[in-house]
């Protein structure tokens, strides 16, 4: 008798093809990474989706929550880590179907782990701030949603081209 996982890969036509770690000559160590860097990849990638929906469902709040974590350089240049890091693994991916570079596959993923982690830690941090999680999270109490209209974003000043543009200023049509 099979069992119910067994059951459901066959629905996917597990059972035409060798698992992956046969072709990783069932090297435990770089099994073991896989498990550990793909396993905190995917952690990762729900944290981030879970404060992002928590951002989401406080709609009123959400153009402010983006400028707020946008403006934090730390997180930014983390996020951009993650991503290109990301994109190497599809590349390593796709390499290893003709070559044997699991090694560098597990490099990558571990670059990969590395910046997901730091980018949903850092994204935490920014989220739970007292300061910015109520202007995020519209979280009620002492300066929250009832001083929310009150309260000015400060958004600093932005060179474009050759003039200075304040970023909260209004926007008037050209030729008014």
């Amino acid at each position: 008798m099979t069992s119910w996982l067994t059951q459901i890969a066959d629905l996917f036509g597990a059972s035409q093809y060798v698992p992956h770690s046969i072709c990783l000559s069932s090297d435990p160590i770089i099994i073991a990474m896989y498990l550990l860097f793909n396993g905190s990849i995917a952690l990762s990638y729900f944290t981030i989706a879970g404060i992002l929906y928590l951002i989401y469902r406080n709609r009123a709040h959400v153009l402010r929550a983006v400028i707020i974590i946008l403006r934090d350089p730390i997180f930014l240049k983390l996020f951009a880590i993650f991503i290109v890091a990301c994109g190497a693994t599809h590349v390593t991916e796709v390499l290893t179907l003709y070559f044997g570079v699991y090694r560098l596959d597990v490099f990558a993923r571990t670059v990969t782990a590395g910046a997901s982690v730091s980018t949903a830690l850092r994204l935490i941090l920014i989220v739970t701030s007292r300061t910015e999680a109520d202007e995020i999270l519209g979280e009620v109490g002492a300066g929250g949603v009832a001083n929310y209209e009150s309260r000015p974003l400060h958004l600093p000043n932005r060179k474009i081209g050759k003039a200075r543009v304040r970023a909260d200023a209004p926007s008037e049509p050209h030729g008014v």
